[in-house]
């Protein structure tokens, strides 16, 4: 069983967030790429690495803008828009400070947070940073311009795009 949902306003939009575990200690996770958070607890890799650390602290987990149970905007998210909502959910789910950590975009997020609000941040762990979405000159290794402008879009969270990240071939995913 899924833990409650919560939801934060920033913007005048909703954001979806759970909150699993307890204690003092608190951590911000910011996966990667598109998530649903009732959907997330049916994929045990994902659901027992959030168990592992609600072991050890507070562990409270979202859907980004434009993502799951969360609002959509209608038009692109900024990476400060990504970082509003992160601190948005901290105040919603009563945590002054944490332990913020992310993967890809996620990570972005957590970064930009942390030097928005270094006050309340205890710590980071971030994963697979890219200094770009977009490939260009003197970084080859990002999306083409088509798709980065999918994923960044209109397209965000829906469940062709997992295509995009290499998960098309999961059914579990597919069928979101």
């Amino acid at each position: 069983m899924p833990p409650r949902t919560y939801y934060a306003r920033n913007d005048g939009l909703y954001i979806a967030y759970q909150v699993v575990g307890s204690g003092d200690a608190c951590i911000v996770q910011s996966f990667a790429g598109p998530t649903h958070l009732e959907a997330l607890w049916d994929l045990p890799e994902l659901a027992g690495g959030v168990e592992q650390l609600a072991r050890v602290a507070r562990v409270i987990i979202y859907d980004k803008r434009g993502a799951g149970l969360s609002d959509h905007q209608g038009s692109p998210v900024t990476l400060e828009e990504r970082a509003a909502d992160l601190l948005a959910v901290m105040d919603a789910a009563d945590a002054p400070r944490a332990m913020l950590t992310g993967a890809a975009d996620g990570a972005a997020a957590s970064l930009v947070a942390a030097a928005l609000a270094p006050d309340r941040v205890t710590g980071m762990v971030v994963t697979e940073i890219m200094a770009t979405l977009t490939a260009r000159p003197g970084h080859p290794w990002g999306l083409t311009e088509a798709a980065s402008r999918m994923l960044t879009q209109s397209r965000w969270g829906e469940a062709d795009v997992l295509s995009y990240l290499g998960l098309a071939a999961d059914p579990r995913l597919s069928e979101l």
